[in-house]
């Protein structure tokens, strides 16, 4: 890269140093110089108004989009940490990282000449020794190879290139580049996470001490389930890419297993400098050596020598903070080429910095009280060599500090959990809750595991109500599955579950008030108190009223007066003893209520689901409040919730029940009711359900098992149809039909086959034929939709 000396060069700044680093992860340039578009150390009024017009330039491509700008914001970012660390208005400042850039190490010496040895000694392959000079064809096949053992020298047998996988070069490099986001360094670690033994590849998936380990459909789909789950962190977002990325190719019927075979010889293919280098960079990654040299020798037959190596490839490297893959490429650079002088000693500078770094942590162990300094150097030494796996598993061995501001909660009968990232420099944590009774966890396998996740926040479902408990969470910067991995120390939070009385309401008429609620199951009892003209001041004031477990009835009401009802939900704690949950009050009012013109709801209906009885009306305009009362209990609605839900359900009668719907509106002076609609509710003589589950076999995601029950006799089909496009069929038709089922108690199945011609995204949805006074009850309409 070419800075030339004058006034700052916006154009000259974005091709040299920008555009080299835009898609790419990885830490900025250690160089900061470059990365200030400095060709030299400035001074005095030239150094300000380069540093004026260098940030004026990030904050214009800061405020667009795409690779560039998120670029600008990561330089707008470093540029102010370092502003308060240092002076960097200083002549002195620049100086001394212009000395730190040109340092000369010899560091790298040593590891060069040993692997320019292995270089031509490590193995030959038969095409090789099918092409030996000309005095030696006179030997037989067996002859050559006897020599090649005097000799110490392994006949490798190499592999048919390129791999075919279903996937282009081009998707194979952004698959590398999202498995490079994600902390993956391989589709065997993207896909088995936790696999920390070399692995084969050649020839099957082979996991030493793991037998069972097999790269498959199923542990594709597995994969993607598990990425699906995750957090929006860009860690996650980068796993979801790539696990999806491999997915649709098994999908259209590529081998995993190729997939990730492919993966290395695209890996091995731009990284350069075959042989030894080759094999390093594929070890480095996890796999096996002899899987590795296997690879080396067939790419060295399937190209020639890579010569697109350069000594300005060599500083992209170091600039993206890759000191290994410098190494290796600097390798590929002829020594007669303009320019590998002076790469060379950059590359030599680099390993420099990062010997004197690795240097300050000797004698140091993670945890101790130098755990903080010790990030600190490490992710200096990341900086210079992100490639450098022995440096990401000394990271990974270095706890976090502890999370922050922990808080326990109840909402909805759940416990909701959050806390604040600790300041570190990880990119992103892991966290650990666990759950434990009258003593804290003091490691992350202690207790019960309420979520490991990447978010900050997480929801236990289960916690038994009165019972007090105790959370513990614990932050990682490693893969919580491997064995040694860092965890920070432990924070704990209390908690007793205490779920109040949820949807308490009440109304009064003709002297008599009706209050209902609805309680946790887990609640031992209820009680309700009664206060006049004033809401209750503190647990059980008032008059003691009989309830049962879902409402009460109050009658002697005097009128003109407001009437509090306390609900009390009691729990049992671990002792035996009683809790009581925080009183959740209902007001009624006896006042006369002002005259009011409430419309009434239109085109009430009633649904029977699985679930329940859906019933749906019309709201009128300016209304938002409605009162449905089924089985003699009345629940309040409003209209929010009811469009977000579709609807509003109730249990489902058993007999013929009739159901009222109301609007309501609730004014200072007392609630306006509108006239009652009421519909009823007959139950219907036989319920037909079914459900989709995709069949196994050959012809694996064209055909599918319908599973039918029906909870009596009936007469008529049960048609499957296969309809493509976005739009759910409504009713079946003929042209679309795939099986027909004849209809009987019980359970049945049958299996059909979605036509080739039906494309990959289509409905599948059951109908009746025949069947009169039968209801058929669809699955949720997500497991309908085929794509």
């Amino acid at each position: 890269m070419g800075l030339e000396v004058g006034a700052f060069d916006a154009a000259a700044y974005e091709r040299d140093v920008l555009r080299p680093l835009r898609g790419r992860s990885g830490a900025l340039p250690e160089d900061l110089l470059l990365r200030y578009g400095m060709p030299r150390p400035l001074a005095g009024p030239e150094l300000a108004a380069h540093l004026k017009a260098v940030r004026s330039y990030w904050t214009v491509k800061a405020g667009g989009a795409g690779n560039l700008a998120r670029l600008c914001q990561l330089l707008q970012a470093e540029d102010a940490r370092l502003s308060r660390a240092q002076d960097l208005t200083s002549a002195a400042f620049w100086v001394s990282a212009a000395g730190e850039r040109d340092r000369v190490s010899a560091g790298l010496i040593a590891e060069l000449a040993a692997d320019l040895r292995r270089q031509y000694a490590g193995g030959v392959t038969r095409e090789q020794l099918d092409r030996l000079p000309a005095r030696y064809r006179t030997l037989t096949p067996g002859q050559r190879d006897r020599a090649a053992a005097d000799a110490g020298v392994r006949i490798i047998t190499t592999i048919a290139l390129p791999v075919e996988c279903g996937l282009t070069p081009s998707q194979l490099g952004d698959l590398d580049d999202k498995l490079g986001r994600c902390g993956a360094r391989s589709v065997v670690a993207l896909l088995i996470p936790g696999v920390n033994e070399p692995f084969r590849l050649i020839g099957g998936l082979a996991v030493p001490g793991s037998p069972s380990l097999k790269l498959s459909r199923g542990v594709v789909k597995a994969a993607r389930q598990e990425a699906e789950a995750l957090g929006n962190d860009p860690g996650a977002q980068a796993r979801r890419a790539a696990v999806r990325l491999v997915d649709h190719a098994v999908e259209d019927g590529a081998d995993p297993l190729a997939i990730a075979l492919a993966h290395f010889v695209h890996l091995l293919t731009e990284t350069g400098g075959g042989g030894a280098f080759t094999v390093r960079e594929a070890t480095d990654r996890g796999l096996h050596p002899e899987d590795a040299e296997v690879l080396a020798a067939s790419l060295a037959g399937h190209r020639a020598a890579p010569d697109t190596a350069t000594p300005a490839k060599v500083l992209e490297y170091l600039g993206k903070g890759r000191l290994r893959a410098a190494q290796q490429a600097l390798q590929g650079v002829p020594s007669d080429v303009d320019g590998r002088a002076p790469a060379a000693e950059a590359v030599d500078a680099a390993q420099a910095r990062l010997d004197a770094l690795l240097a300050r942590l000797e004698g140091a162990e993670p945890g101790s009280a130098e755990t903080a300094t010790m990030e600190s150097v490490l992710r200096q030494a990341a900086a210079i060599a992100a490639d450098d796996p022995a440096i990401a598993a000394m990271l990974a061995r270095v706890p976090p500090p502890p999370v922050t501001d922990l808080s326990a909660r109840e909402h909805d009968g759940a416990a909701e959990l959050s806390w604040r990232m600790p300041p570190t420099g990880f990119a992103e944590l892991t966290y650990r809750v666990v759950r434990t009774t009258r003593v804290p966890a003091r490691a992350p396998h202690e207790g019960r595991v309420v979520a490991t996740t990447t978010a900050s926040r997480a929801t236990d479902r289960d916690p038994r109500p009165g019972h007090a408990v105790l959370y513990t969470v614990f932050a990682t910067g490693g893969a919580p599955a491997e064995a040694g991995t860092a965890w920070s120390p432990p924070v704990t939070a209390s908690l007793r579950l205490l779920p109040p009385a949820a949807g308490v309401t009440g109304r009064s008429r003709d002297g008599e008030s009706t209050v209902s609620w609805h309680l946790h199951p887990a609640a031992s009892r209820v009680s309700v108190h009664r206060t006049a003209d004033a809401p209750p001041r503190e647990p059980g004031e008032g008059v003691e009223i009989p309830a049962g477990q879902g409402g009460c009835t109050d009658f002697g009401l005097e009128a003109d007066r407001d009437y509090f009802y306390a609900v009390t939900a009691w729990y049992r704690d671990e002792d035996g003893g009683e809790c009581a949950a925080p009183a959740a009050v209902a007001a009624v009012s006896t006042r006369a209520k002002p005259l009011a013109n409430l419309a009434p709801v239109t085109g009430l209906s009633l649904e029977p689901r699985p679930d329940g009885l859906l019933v749906a009306w019309v709201w009128p305009p300016g209304t938002g409040l409605a009162e449905v009362t089924a089985g003699g209990v009345t629940h309040r609605v409003t209209q929010s919730r009811y469009t977000t839900e579709g609807g509003f359900l109730v249990p489902l009668p058993r007999a013929a029940a009739e159901i009222e719907v109301r609007t309501v509106r609730a004014d200072p002076d007392g609630d306006v009711y509108s006239t009652p609609v009421a519909a009823r509710h007959v139950p219907a003589a036989v319920t037909v359900a079914y459900r989709a589950e995709r069949a196994g076999g050959l012809l694996r995601g064209r055909r599918w098992r319908i599973s039918v029950t029906a909870d009596g006799p009936c007469a008529g089909d049960l048609v499957v149809v296969a309809a493509p496009g976005v739009v759910m069929p409504v009713r079946p038709d003929p042209a679309q039909v795939v099986g027909r089922l004849r209809l009987r108690p019980g359970e049945s199945t049958v299996e059909v086959r979605v036509p080739d011609a039906v494309g990959k995204r289509y409905w599948l949805r059951c109908f009746l034929d025949g069947a009169p006074g039968a209801r058929l009850h669809d699955p949720p309409l997500s497991t309908l939709r085929v794509s």
